[in-house]
């Protein structure tokens, strides 16, 4: 199998991500037609959530009628 070294990052419409590096212990997130990107940093006691429709760590949770959890 060849290798490919790349000087720029491989363009989303060249079959790349458009990053030329990710963040450890972020989650990958779909930009549309544009390049991955990443969520916020995580910590201990966070949750991964959507709060109209940006997803991020959040340190709590609601869940309808103002239950926090």
């Amino acid at each position: 199998m060849q290798s490919l070294t790349l000087g720029t990052a491989l363009t989303v419409g060249n079959g790349g991500t458009g990053r030329t590096n990710f963040s450890t212990n972020h989650v990958l997130l779909g930009n549309g037609s544009n390049g991955l990107t990443t969520s916020n940093t995580p910590t201990n006691g966070t949750v991964f959530t959507v709060n109209s429709g940006v997803p991020s760590f959040e340190s709590s949770l609601t869940l309808g009628n103002n239950l926090n959890v």
